[in-house]
C-alpha cells in the first residue's frame, strides 16, 4: 500500500513536468522523483500521514488557473510536508524493492 502510493504521487509529479513541455526539465525531474521515492520508501516515519489528495488539486488547480504564486506556495507546503514525515535517524529499515518498483496492474 504505501509503496503504491509513493509511486503514484510520484507519476503525478512527473506528469506535472510534461506538462511543462520543457523534455531536459522533465527527465531531470523523473530522475529527482525516482531517488526521493526510494528515500521516502525507506524513511518515512511509521504513522506518518501521507500527502493527501487535496494537496495535489491544490497544486494542478493553481497551475490551470495559471496562479504561479500560489502553485509555488502549495507545492512548497507539499515538499515540507513530505519532507517532515521523514525519520533519517535509523539506517537499517528494510525495504522490499521488488515490490516498490512493480508495474502497477
Amino acid at each position: 500500500m504505501k509503496q503504491e502510493r509513493v509511486k503514484l504521487s510520484g507519476e503525478f509529479h512527473c506528469l506535472l513536468a510534461e506538462l511543462g513541455g520543457n523534455p531536459v526539465l522533465t527527465a531531470f525531474l523523473t530522475e529527482l522523483v525516482s531517488r526521493t521515492s526510494l528515500i521516502i520508501a525507506l524513511y518515512e516515519s511509521p504513522g506518518a500521514v501521507p500527502c493527501s489528495h487535496s494537496e495535489h488539486l491544490e497544486i494542478a488547480n493553481a497551475i490551470a488557473r495559471r496562479d504561479t504564486a500560489r502553485a509555488i506556495q502549495y507545492m512548497d507546503h507539499h515538499l515540507q510536508h513530505i519532507e517532515a514525515q521523514l525519520d533519517l535517524s535509523d539506517p537499517l529499515v528494510k525495504v522490499d524493492f521488488t515490490e516498490l518498483f512493480k508495474a502497477s496492474a
